[in-house]
């Protein structure tokens, strides 16, 4: 299983909720979270999805999105 790690600038519940319509139909996600306390708001998703794919429905959901350090 692969863990990706990205920085992020969503911020609340409700960014994440609508983070979570683009995310959730990946089958091959088995869970991800977004520390939306931290000052990075880091998405880590664990499974076999590709970043293209994560990157994709992150700024499709209308957030930004760059690699975690």
């Amino acid at each position: 299983m692969k863990i990706l790690k990205f920085k992020t600038n969503i911020k609340s519940k409700n960014g994440v909720a609508e983070v979570s319509n683009y995310i959730d139909r990946f089958e091959e996600v088995v869970n991800w979270e977004v520390e939306t306390a931290s000052s990075d708001s880091v998405l880590t998703v664990r499974g076999q999805v590709t970043k293209a794919k994560v990157v994709g429905a992150v700024k499709r959901a209308g957030y930004q999105i760059s690699a975690a350090s």
